[in-house]
């Protein structure tokens, strides 16, 4: 109870009504967002998450032998079994209770998963009371902190940047709140950080680092603002490091039980990634890529404002414990050729706190804000960035990630024993075609038919046999396939009519897309 008082005390909710409210209103409107999108974004938003984390899973869960359904990263031994095994032990005690429903265990996956995220938020949030002395820039960034439209829809992923992201910034926090504070300049409160609150921290780093590796730069990050800025003594210091050893050698075990054999992933990891560079054979980018694919990515005008107030921030508060703990991470990436927006998701906490933390407080007492805002201009500008927000906020909290899963989410419920299906251009439990396994998903029991063509699929429903499933690969039936029209019945399709409306650019002639008909 003393540790739950101080972390409130820090976070100022004890002794300052107003803001007790507004964070208690935000966190509540975070939760149901969250659980929102646990339930129903179902699916996965990169490959990675499911044939990495779920499929690994499912053989340990099935016991099948053929390991080489699994992705090649198996073979090479480069991923950590943590979050495999944190999951192995949620879905066991689910089966325990009766549960052998697939898509139930996914669902309280990326339940857990979301609610740890949203714990790491409220603690982050608690941090701005410190870090903003001015009350409306402190309402401001919990506002955004609250509803930046990818943080539930990321929390809800099986995604290693997901878990690795929250513990990272569960050991931050703690680290800034289980302390005593004086509040006067932001990033420079804290009097003395506790012995066994560095500790803790370092438990929580080491599972960041083990969840995903690269985290392992913020930890870095970290570690050296404690010595340099915070100068903790080498004593002290030595009882975080070894606690971030700590969750690592039990990985080693853990990883042992994932591969069947002793294995150290994480030298793996940089070895294949790094020293014999395979990262590159998917794609290179120059340094500066990041720049402008997460401003046109992450929608504009938004993502441009965290970008350029990210690069201010770093700027204005050099010895900032945000600042030491995304630089580095950042330059790295930026060096390393390959690059994906998702491997910068552990900052979106920070550029969130940077967006405000770049505003001088002499323009908040000048009113300098407060004349922008009211030109028409500037409303303008606030309403369209908050509008927009709020618009992909919905979207992804209330749209499935991928049509292949709910295509087999119908599958499932419909056949859990035993599927028979035809189609022309692939298995619905094949990955785009690719070698990829949808294992995790699938019923008991799966007959797949190649059908050559239109014709031969003409020439099976002549037969007048009985009736059979039939996938089509796109969301309604083109010129040639009209004639299905007469002979089936539609059970499922990925979009409701109305979307062809709003095909805006022919998106959804890039989009996978299924038709399921009964026939015959």
């Amino acid at each position: 109870m003393k540790l739950i008082q101080n972390i409130l005390e820090s976070g100022g909710t004890t002794h300052d009504p107003e803001w007790k409210k507004q964070f208690q209103s935000f966190i509540l409107i975070s939760l149901i967002f969250h659980l929102l999108t646990a339930y129903f974004s179902y699916g996965f938003g990169r490959p990675d998450e499911h044939f990495q984390i779920l499929e690994f899973l499912n053989y340990k869960l099935k016991g099948y032998n053929n390991s080489g359904l699994l992705a090649h990263e198996y073979a090479e031994e480069l991923r950590s079994w943590l979050q495999p095994a944190l999951y192995y032990a949620i879905v066991k005690s689910l089966i325990f209770s009766g549960t052998e429903n697939p898509f139930i265990w996914a669902f309280f996956i990326r339940l857990i998963s979301s609610l740890i995220g949203w714990l790491s938020l409220i603690l982050f949030g608690l941090c701005f009371y410190t870090w903003f002395p001015n009350a409306r820039l402190r309402s401001w960034a919990l506002f955004l902190l609250t509803y930046l439209w990818w943080i539930p829809y990321l929390h809800a992923r099986t995604s290693s940047e997901n878990l690795s992201t929250s513990f990272f910034y569960l050991a931050l926090t703690s680290i800034v709140l289980a302390s005593t504070f004086q509040k006067k300049e932001p990033g420079k409160n804290l009097l003395k950080i506790p012995t066994w609150v560095l500790i803790v921290s370092g438990v929580m780093c080491g599972l960041a680092f083990e969840f995903r590796y690269q985290v392992g730069f913020m930890v870095a990050g970290m570690g050296l603002w404690l010595l340099f800025i915070k100068r903790v003594s080498l004593i002290r210091f030595s009882f975080f490091g070894v606690s971030v050893l700590i969750p690592i050698f039990f990985e080693f075990l853990i990883d042992g039980w994932g591969y069947g054999k002793l294995s150290f992933p994480p030298w793996n990891y940089f070895s294949y990634n790094l020293f014999e560079g395979k990262s590159a054979d998917y794609g290179v980018s120059p340094w500066w890529h990041y720049f402008y694919s997460i401003s046109l990515d992450a929608f504009p005008p938004l993502s441009i404002i965290l970008v350029l107030t990210t690069l201010i921030a770093w700027v204005r508060y050099p010895k900032h414990i945000l600042t030491w703990s995304t630089i580095f991470f950042f330059i790295v990436h930026c060096m390393v050729g390959h690059k994906e927006d998702r491997f910068l998701y552990p900052m979106t906490y920070a550029a969130v706190a940077f967006a405000f933390l770049s505003v001088p407080e002499s323009w908040m007492e000048k009113g300098i804000v407060d004349r922008f805002l009211k030109k028409k201009g500037g409303r303008l500008f606030i309403n369209v960035t908050i509008g927009l927000n709020m618009v992909l906020l919905v979207i992804m909290t209330f749209i499935p990630t991928r049509t292949e899963v709910m295509i087999q989410k119908y599958l499932y419920y419909h056949n859990p024993e035993l599927i028979e299906i035809y189609s022309i251009k692939g298995n619905p439990y094949i990955f785009r075609g690719d070698a990829d396994n949808f294992e995790f998903y699938s019923p008991k029991k799966v007959i797949f038919h190649k059908v050559s063509n239109l014709d031969s699929l003409k020439k099976i429903l002549d037969r007048g046999s009985a009736p059979i499933l039939y996938l089509h690969h796109s969301n309604w039936l083109d010129k040639e396939s009209m004639f299905l029209e007469e002979n089936c019945q539609t059970l499922h399709r990925s979009f409701p009519n109305w979307v062809n409306r709003v095909n805006i650019n022919n998106w959804l002639s890039r989009t996978p897309a299924f038709l399921l008909l009964k026939c015959g």
